[in-house]
């Protein structure tokens, strides 16, 4: 059964119409500044293995020493201002690394799956996420976005158990959904960076198979940011859900790719194919065997799960308000946001920290304001610039798209295993200071930190950041003597709009022959491997390697091309 015959048929309450261009925002489309995968012209002669890019590391250097200042700005997010002794070679070095973190560091994060009547997973969305950093950078207040929470207290001796039951409460909270009896898993142990540039935030992903019952509410958290009228549920087949993320359409977009397909791998269901790998030929269930989770354990037939077997619980962890919530007048017509006091805190060569009382707002098409009345805290940091994540690839004929993974230094992750190490309940996580991920640059955008958020609004309005993400690049490839056309892989996503405007921008480059020095250059499906099961890159990179892969008709969880699978799949 096709995708869109799925979503008429299921029966679920909610359509891919409801990511509506008023709710999601205007999509970036720059296609003709960048060549399709099919229409570049080979670069003359052959391309020499890519030079170091100027952010590589020497991959000895070690973080042996610091310790935390008076930090930068203190409330409930926080700027610290840490000093680190770096070593390289034996020479040691002290650096001062401005460092955004929230109480707890970390998330946790989740993707809910609901089955159809066919046993066809479909992704369960929350509608009406708003995050004002959207507007600093000229998208919709308001989108789709994952369901989640951060870990705003040390969570105890279980954090991984814990996890799982902040995951289930947050789907009831946000969604208004429960989880099967044994439907909640985790999508990974160790903790995935957001945006390790600039912040301490990681993401321990669970996946959750979900139910919905009839008379459920969703009532958020209590918190003045979710805003209970406009929440809502959105309901898509995963391929479209993947499909809207990779349009803008989801607020963290990246995070919702990756750990999407991470619980899509978990269940065995191979979204290229609309099948589970236990209904495959032998042929494709060997292929899955080796490749698979690609480091998640063996997969779990979610099927199998009972509806009538109950539904977990985690009141002892629910933070929602008792009884109903209180409704708010014109909540559902919400698309904007005021600032209505702002204290901007600059952080010399890092940013700027806006401390701000911002209320959700209705604007009509005559300019009109009208405030919700919900003022709440609003703490963002704005940064003058986004970064691309740029995947160097060639194609093998055995093994399938080569990406190159290069050394990196990554000081603030670094931190938390040194300096930060006795704030952190949750220890699994790569703490090195060099440590592998695609090429990225760091795109600068006429955004500067003195700017107010509206000022930062009215101009970012017509900034097209895409554009400019692709002439660095492309300026960053020509520093390496790489002459190749850039693929832009989707839209832009924000890598953590809670807590920041920063955005990742996904671009490919394709080495139209192997280079003479393959140093560096792994299979796809083995970065994926490392990003799950080691921590290398982050959550940007991950989802950068799953757009690489569907651009080029890529299943990683079979190592094989679309097309060749489809054949053994009987589709073709």
């Amino acid at each position: 059964m096709k995708s869109s015959e799925l979503g008429r048929k299921s029966g679920l309450p909610v359509t891919a119409a409801d990511l509506s261009a008023q709710e999601a925002g205007a999509t970036l489309d720059q296609q003709s500044v960048l060549a399709a995968p099919h229409s570049r012209k080979p670069p003359k002669g052959l391309i020499d293995a890519p030079s170091a890019p100027s952010s590589a590391a020497v991959p000895t250097a070690l973080v042996t020493g610091g310790h935390k200042n008076e930090p930068h700005f203190a409330a409930f997010m926080r700027v610290e201002n840490l000093s680190l002794e770096i070593t390289r070679s034996g020479e040691v070095s002290t650096v001062q690394q401005p460092a955004l973190c929230g109480k707890g560091h970390n998330c946790t994060m989740v993707t809910a799956v609901l089955l159809d009547a066919q046993g066809q997973p479909n992704l369960l969305i929350k509608g009406g996420n708003t995050r004002a950093a959207h507007t600093m950078r000229g998208r919709a207040y308001v989108s789709g976005g994952m369901i989640g929470g951060r870990w705003d207290v040390n969570i105890g001796a279980d954090p991984a158990g814990i996890a799982k039951k902040v995951g289930i409460a947050e789907v009831a909270e946000e969604v208004g959904a429960q989880v099967l009896k044994g439907g909640a898993f985790s999508l990974g142990e160790k903790l995935v960076p957001t945006m390790p540039s600039a912040s301490t935030e990681a993401d321990l992903p669970v996946g959750v198979i979900a139910k919905l019952d009839a008379g459920t509410s969703i009532t958020g958290d209590g918190s003045g940011m979710e805003l209970v009228g406009l929440m809502k549920q959105l309901v898509l087949p995963a391929d479209q859900a993947l499909a809207a993320s990779r349009k803008g359409e989801i607020s963290e977009g990246g995070r919702f790719e990756a750990y999407t397909r991470r619980f899509l791998d978990k269940l065995g269901y191979v979204p290229e194919l609309g099948a589970y790998v236990f209904d495959l030929p032998p042929s494709l269930r060997a292929a899955f065997k080796q490749n698979g989770t690609l480091g998640l354990g063996a997969p779990v037939d979610p099927r199998k799960l009972s509806v009538e077997g109950g539904h977990e619980s985690a009141a002892d962890i629910s933070h929602a308000p008792s009884g109903a919530p209180a409704p708010v007048a014109n909540a559902a017509a919400v698309n904007g946001v005021k600032f209505l006091e702002t204290q901007a805190v600059q952080v010399p060569d890092f940013g700027v920290m806006f401390d701000a009382k911002t209320d959700h707002a209705v604007l009509d098409s005559s300019g009109q304001t009208t405030l919700i009345g919900k003022v709440h805290p609003n703490q963002i940091l704005h940064l003058d610039h986004d970064l691309a994540k740029l995947a160097i690839y060639y194609q093998d004929p055995m093994q399938g798209p080569m990406v190159r993974f290069e050394d990196v230094e990554r000081p603030i992750m670094a931190a938390k295993g040194t300096v930060l190490a006795d704030e952190i309940a949750y220890k699994n996580e790569n703490y090195a200071l060099v440590r592998k991920d695609l090429a990225e640059v760091k795109v600068a955008l006429p955004l500067p930190t003195t700017l107010s958020p509206d000022e930062l609004q009215a101009k970012a309005k017509d900034l097209d950041t895409s554009l400019l993400a692709a002439k660095q690049a492309k300026l960053a490839l020509k520093e390496r003597g790489i002459d190749a056309e850039l693929t832009k892989l989707g839209s832009p996503v924000f890598a953590s709009p809670g807590q920041s405007d920063l955005q990742f921008h996904f671009l490919a480059a394709e080495l139209q022959a192997p280079p003479a020095d393959k140093r560096g250059f792994i299979p796809l499906s083995e970065a994926l491997r490392l990003v799950r099961t080691e921590g290398q890159g982050d959550a940007g990179t991950e989802a950068a390697l799953l757009r690489l892969a569907d651009a080029l008709g890529w299943v990683p969880s079979l190592g094989m091309s679309a097309q060749r699978a489809k054949k053994l799949a009987g589709l073709d």
